[in-house]
């Protein structure tokens, strides 16, 4: 038995899960042989109407040496999203240390282990991406890596980033681990207007202390065709529609929580009015984006825009900003029309 050490910090894993009966056990089977003695295992069902909760219970009734790891599991009545699960398991974790890890995610061999090194490493950094193996809903090898490699050593550093970097910045949350003193300016818990948390735990990280982000995969990461990591092209139209969609408002309810931190919040950065300006942007051009494709008017999000462009002080960059909004903007419905005409070729 490993007899832990004084740079061995608490890591609270947080595992939120829903309808991952196929997946749940290889997911927490792969945690529990983690080769890290100091950390424990939160877990929430987000009232799964499949058999996860059951397979879970009887899992974890019959796992050798459990008794070592501290383990709280919440079998949820009612579905009340993952964010609000994720917030669930934030407050009643005890760790130094956060990581994410989707039920249907597979954590490699050393994976806890090489975000605390990181941390020992470079304690001034607030979160540690880790790169993953994308596999298949059958577990079917789809690339050996997730992130380009961009750096000679294997690591790169997101450091005194511009407000636009800041901003724009999104890592995936598969494999995110972050010092729990990142969520003290938003009081511990995650805004519940989040659709997914990755943009925002990103924007936080970059705005206060900087991310890692390692390059070799410590996690198999896993895209199905119903997850909307899996988009399909080759979907009738109709459907590819709804998905984008659903990912433009994922991508608002992030930018508008970004919008609010800065609204709410002192922490001084470089050039923030211009940050300001350009997340009014960016939301008003998703707007714009889910207008379009669900037929709804548009007008008043067209006088936004127009108040923008003669209120707002300007520099060049950000007229070239709002122009090439514009230009998605109706791009977007360019592409929702060449939707539709295929959509009536496959009826």
């Amino acid at each position: 038995m490993r007899i832990k050490s004084q740079n061995e910090p608490l890591v609270s894993v947080l595992v939120p899960s829903y309808n991952h009966e196929k997946y749940i056990i290889e997911c927490i089977s792969s945690i529990l042989k983690q080769n890290y003695c100091n950390y424990e295992l939160l877990i929430r069902d987000d009232a799964s109407s499949d058999e996860t909760p059951s397979l879970l219970k009887h899992f974890l009734s019959t796992y050798e040496n459990i008794k070592s790891i501290r383990i709280i599991v919440e079998y949820g009545k009612e579905n009340i999203g993952v964010i609000s699960s994720l917030n669930y398991l934030i407050k009643r974790s005890s760790g130094e240390i956060i990581i994410l890890c989707g039920s249907d995610d597979v954590f490699l061999p050393g994976r806890i282990n090489r975000a605390v090194e990181m941390y020992n490493q470079y304690p001034n950094y607030g979160l540690v991406a880790m790169n993953g193996k994308v596999i298949d809903e059958n577990g079917e090898l789809k690339r050996d890596s997730f992130y380009t490699n961009k750096s000679k050593n294997n690591l790169f550093f997101f450091k005194d980033l511009t407000y636009k970097q800041i901003i724009e910045i999104g890592l995936g949350g598969f494999g995110m681990s972050f010092k729990k003193d990142l969520l003290k300016v938003i009081n511990y818990q995650l805004p519940d207007s989040l659709l997914f948390e990755d943009g925002y735990l990103s924007f936080l990280a970059a705005i206060q202390n900087g991310i890692i982000l390692e390059y070799n995969p410590f996690i198999l990461y896993r895209r199905t065709t119903n997850s909307l990591s899996g988009y399909d092209l080759q979907l009738n139209s109709v459907k590819t529609v709804e998905k984008e969609i659903k990912f433009c408002k994922f991508f608002l309810s992030s930018e508008e929580a970004k919008l609010q931190f800065y609204l709410e919040n002192k922490i001084q950065t470089k050039n923030r009015g211009k940050a300001l300006h350009l997340l009014m942007q960016r939301i008003i051009c998703l707007q714009i984006k889910i207008a379009f494709t669900e037929n709804k008017p548009i007008l008043q999000l067209w006088i936004k825009l127009l108040w923008h462009l003669i209120f707002v002080p300007k520099t060049k960059g950000s007229i070239k900003i709002l122009l090439f909004s514009l230009n998605n903007s109706w791009l977007t419905e360019l592409m929702v029309l060449d939707y539709r005409r295929r959509a009536k070729i496959f009826e």
